[in-house]
């Protein structure tokens, strides 16, 4: 039985050795410091999205920077960075605190960084900072995500979202402008 024990942790800790150094690395979930980060913002949102058709690389595009220059304290981005506070960011996230359901937007997580939580603490990020805010306690969090984005709509239901609906749209983020279906989401805060 101990043998069997120490094997058990010897492969444990051999595949903890093999681990790549960027799966280790230190997940820091902030508050953007606008206007230095929109540029690794900007950055961060178009390598996690690859856009065939360049739409997305207009300079107030993808980043609602009009929103976040504004420094209103209704429209936050939250963002994900790699080794700790001054590492680079690896993940964003909007929020509209305004409403009394606030609504998440833009979550992205740089494509060669997905599958290690990122998501999953930038949303947790962002359900910690509506909790803080004054004003009362909002009731829930809203998100509306493409249905396509299976990856996307399982973490949310992981979660504890709950599909309220489905609204439509023209995407010209593809090769050929399609309509696509996103999925309205909405999670009960404690």
């Amino acid at each position: 039985m101990v043998a069997e024990g120490k094997s058990a942790f010897f492969s444990a800790f051999i595949f903890f050795l093999l681990l790549p150094p960027s799966c280790l690395a230190l997940i820091k979930i902030r508050p953007a410091v606008v206007p230095a980060d929109l540029p690794a913002i900007k950055e961060c949102r178009l390598t996690a999205f690859p856009d065939p058709n360049k739409i997305l690389e207009a300079g107030r595009s993808f980043v609602n920077c009009e929103k976040l220059m504004r420094g209103d304290g209704r429209h936050v981005c939250v963002v994900a960075t790699e080794g700790g506070r001054g590492g680079p960011i690896v993940g964003t996230a909007d929020v509209d605190v305004g409403p009394a359901v606030p609504v998440v937007g833009n979550v992205f997580v740089r494509e060669d960084r997905r599958g290690r939580g990122i998501g999953r603490s930038l949303m947790e990020g962002i359900e910690a900072l509506v909790s803080e805010r004054g004003g009362g306690r909002p009731t829930a969090l809203a998100l509306e995500v493409d249905t396509q984005n299976t990856a996307a709509v399982a973490l949310y239901e992981s979660m504890g979202f709950e599909t309220r609906g489905l609204n439509g749209f023209l995407s010209g983020l593809s090769d050929v402008t399609s309509w696509s279906l996103l999925v309205e989401m909405e999670k009960k805060l404690d």
